[in-house]
C-alpha cells in the first residue's frame, strides 16, 4: 500500500488534495513546481517542462523510426507476416527438402517469388538483408535523434532537433 504525503508541509492534505507517495523527495520535487498562485496549485516549473517535452520527442522520433522501418518492408507486408516469412526463410534455406507443409509463407510465392520454395527462400534471404541494413540506418537515426534532443536546453533547441531529421 502507498501512502500520501502534501507536497509542501509532508501532513497529507494541501488545499487542493495535491499529494505524492510517501517515499518522494520533496526538495527535489519542489525544485520542479513553483506555487504561484497562493493556494497550492503546481504550476510546472520550466526544468519539468523541458524534461516533459524531451520525454514527448523521444517518444515522437521513436514512432517516427517505427513508420520508417515499415516502408522498408517488401511489398508492403505486415511485420509479423514479414517475421514469420524471414524466419521461414531462413530455415529453408538450410532444409534439404522444404516442402510446402513446412513453409506455406514461402509456398504461396512459388510461380511468383521463385520456381521453388528454396528459390522463394533465396530471395526472402536477400531481402532480410536489405531490410536489416535499411533497419541499421533507421536506428542510426533515431539513437543521435534521441542523443540530440536530450542534450536541448530549451523547447526551441528540442524543435530544431526534431526539424533536423532526415531519414534514410
Amino acid at each position: 500500500m502507498v501512502t500520501y504525503r502534501s507536497l509542501r508541509t509532508g501532513d497529507g492534505i494541501l488545499a487542493d488534495d495535491t499529494l505524492v507517495p510517501e517515499n518522494t523527495d520533496l526538495a527535489a520535487w519542489n525544485d520542479y513546481l513553483a506555487f504561484v498562485d497562493g493556494e497550492g496549485t503546481p504550476d510546472p516549473a520550466p526544468q519539468l517542462a523541458i524534461e516533459l517535452e524531451r520525454a514527448g520527442a523521444v517518444e515522437e522520433v521513436s514512432a517516427q523510426a517505427a513508420e520508417e522501418r515499415l516502408k522498408t518492408l517488401p511489398g508492403g507486408s505486415n511485420l509479423t507476416h514479414w517475421h514469420l516469412r524471414a524466419r521461414e526463410a531462413e530455415l529453408a534455406n538450410v532444409d534439404g527438402t522444404p516442402t510446402a507443409i513446412e513453409y506455406p509463407l514461402l509456398a504461396a510465392e512459388v510461380g511468383r517469388t521463385g520456381v521453388d520454395i528454396a528459390a522463394v527462400a533465396t530471395v526472402v534471404v536477400a531481402e532480410i538483408d536489405t531490410v536489416k541494413a535499411a533497419w541499421a540506418a533507421i536506428e542510426t537515426v533515431r539513437l543521435t535523434a534521441n542523443d540530440s534532443v536530450n542534450s536541448q536546453a530549451d523547447v526551441a533547441g528540442i524543435d530544431a532537433a526534431l526539424a533536423a531529421i532526415v531519414w534514410p
